[in-house]
């Protein structure tokens, strides 16, 4: 049997099988393109794959950076991005640079999938002494001659810590001036096993000596951002024209040329021989790119720090932040906090680019507390404070102090930036002098001149007893306030709108300093002892006026321990949210009147008196307010 019937006695016995391998086969070619297609699918961004086509990598300065051995390197800076935003914290950067070894090393920058790379070139320097070795040419790099020409060499200088050793260069001059062409003076120093080596380039023209000669007159020293004219002017005989780099011709012995970027140009002036002269001058200091840069600003509390990361081939001039601050710093710092900050960056050629800072907030979450300090008497003894500013509004009778002093220092309170007496009252200021004694003082602010108001007929020597002496022991100089006065401590504002009453007499409740102290969106009125008959709230509108705010708040001090009525016009006016009332047990029950708890009904004010509530503080985010009653001072430690 040959081959040709073994084959077909196996196609006919196996044929069922050869159909199911056909099949498969079939099948595997027709599948693999789908399981590409799938496969390509599954990186697709419409499923939410990130791809290189939301990261980039800016990188600021060259790409090869060469430094010599031993030098300490410096990132030039970079900036990633994911889809336009700046997240170049996330940028991840390898390198393993080692400056005492020369090599050629490579820093990789990655975002996501893309990368970037710099290179790095640690040149050896074989003695330290080569590094104090210096040769330089004197004169210029290109001269150009006419055939005919003498050739004059200005030589070389080379210095050996600063000392003058141009005697050991030696120079390889080959320039023949009556053989048109290019030439090479080498200048070649070997010192102290070292070589260093500077070239000359000399130009030797065809054309005929003229004596005719080009004076080229630019500004080729301050960088600009604009365009650089030459002034040209041709002297000598038989002048026929002048022919300008770009080719033009003109016949006028002066003329003017502006470029528009850097480079050599060439001028060439001809005689009525057809003989010419050649003048050529170096423009280098026009620069048209726009800096580059990223800017991050770190939010605090009470200030805002801007750190720029710029570059610029030129270099960067200065930095102006916010519009109005102008440094030549890269870094600045605000004193407030920003809600956005920005940078205008200058390049010493008066480029500019203003960019955006990545906003960074580092603000506390602590927000604004009032305490309220029950003393047990008719006192008023109200602490404010943020994260970084105390205020505190008067401290009661003497007797009162140590209790006042207690609860400060059991809350954290170490320092007072405004000491406030609402008016000069001894059940108000009297205890200041024991607050004083416990805790620094920033500034005092009273109605009245409170170190002569007893001359001046405005208080009893009672009022001032203690506190005066303690004032002039802590050389502090009060400072006296007054309607339409402002004041603004960290991130609260304080508007002055009263006393209204216009003369000061020794009636003091009329003295009492009513304001309006604003956190964020929260408002909040301090109206010390005032009398119903000076709550007025026409006169306090007009004052407000001036800050262009109308009265409206979220809680009220009532003025005098609740003994005062208040009229339906000013819950109108302000219409409070809360009241808080510092009043005695023994007047509780009477104060406030029953005319004025139906109008805090009518106008929803909910009021807390401390003789049921003990302590009591407010807390405020700038937006939203809660009330905490018969508070532990313990409990509010910062």
């Amino acid at each position: 049997m040959n081959i040709l019937e073994i084959i077909k006695d196996f196609v006919k016995e196996n044929i069922k099988l050869m159909v199911i391998i056909c099949i498969v086969i079939l099948l595997i070619i027709i599948c693999i393109p789908i399981f590409k297609n799938n496969s390509l699918d599954k990186t697709s961004p419409n499923d939410g794959i990130i791809t290189s086509d939301n990261f980039e990598i800016v990188l600021f300065g060259d790409e090869v950076i060469e430094i010599n051995q031993g030098d300490t390197y410096q990132e030039p800076g970079f900036y990633g991005t994911y889809n336009g935003k700046l997240v170049t914290e996330e940028v991840v950067v390898k390198e393993n640079i080692d400056t005492n070894k020369p090599d050629t090393y490579e820093i990789i920058y990655s975002l996501g999938d893309v990368t970037k790379k710099r290179i790095v070139k640690v040149i050896e320097i074989e003695k330290e002494d080569s590094q104090e070795l210096s040769l330089t040419l004197i004169g210029d790099k290109e001269i150009n001659l006419y055939v005919g020409d003498t050739y004059i060499d200005d030589g070389a200088k080379a210095t050996y810590n600063n000392q003058d050793i141009s005697k050991n260069i030696k120079i390889t001059n080959n320039v023949n001036t009556s053989v048109p062409g290019i030439y090479v003076v080498t200048y070649r120093l070997e010192y102290n096993n070292s070589v260093k080596e500077v070239q000359r380039t000399v130009i030797v023209l065809e054309s005929l000596r003229s004596n005719l000669d080009i004076s080229l007159k630019a500004n080729t020293t301050n960088l600009t951002n604009g365009n650089v004219l030459i002034n040209v002017t041709v002297t000598g005989d038989g002048y026929k024209y002048l022919k300008y780099p770009n080719g033009t011709v003109t016949r006028s012995l002066t003329g003017k040329y502006e470029v528009n970027q850097n480079g050599t140009y060439k001028f060439y002036a001809y005689d009525d021989k057809d003989n010419f002269k050649l003048k050529s001058i170096t423009i280098n200091n026009i620069d048209k790119t726009i800096p580059t840069g990223v800017c991050k600003a770190t939010i605090y509390d009470d200030k805002t720090v801007i750190n720029v990361n710029a570059y610029d081939a030129s270099g960067i001039s200065k930095y102006r932040y916010n519009t109005s601050y102008n440094s030549t710093s890269p870094n600045y710092t605000i004193a407030r906090k920003l809600s956005e900050a920005y940078v205008e960056i200058f390049d010493k050629a008066g480029n500019t680019k203003a960019i955006s800072c990545q906003l960074d907030d580092q603000t506390s979450k602590f927000g604004l507390e009032i305490h309220f300090i029950t003393t047990g008497s008719d006192d008023d003894a109200i602490l404010i404070r943020t994260s970084n500013k105390t205020i505190m509004i008067d401290g009661g009778r003497y007797e009162a102090g140590t209790k006042v002093v207690s609860y400060l220092k059991k809350i954290g309170v170490t320092k007072i930036d405004a000491l406030i007496g609402s008016h000069v009252h001894w059940n108000h200021v009297q205890a200041q002098a024991t607050i004083l004694d416990n805790f620094e003082v920033a500034n005092a602010y009273y109605s009245v001149d409170i170190l002569n108001c007893v001359s001046k007929k405005q208080c009893e020597s009672n009022d001032i007893k203690y506190i005066k002496a303690k004032l002039i022991e802590k050389n502090i100089d009060p400072i006296i306030l007054k309607p339409k006065d402002f004041l603004e401590i960290g991130e609260m504002k304080l508007y002055f709108i009263g006393p209204v009453r216009g003369l000061y007499t020794t009636y003091q409740n009329a003295n009492s300093l009513v304001f309006i102290l604003q956190f964020l969106n929260n408002k909040f009125m301090f109206t010390g002892d005032t009398p119903e008959e000076y709550m007025t709230t026409s006169k306090f509108q007009a004052n407000a006026n001036v800050f262009n705010m109308n009265l409206d708040i979220d809680v009220l001090k009532w003025p005098h321990h609740g003994y005062e009525n208040l009229k339906d016009a000013f819950f109108k006016a302000t219409t409070p949210k809360y009241a808080i009332i510092p009043n005695c047990c023994w007047c509780s029950s009477k104060y406030p009147s029953s005319t004025n708890k139906n109008l805090m009904k009518k106008y929803g004010t909910t009021y807390y008196q401390m003789c049921n509530s003990k302590n009591i503080v407010l807390v405020s985010d700038g937006k939203n307010i809660t009330i905490n009653t018969n508070q532990n001072p313990d409990n509010w430690k910062k």
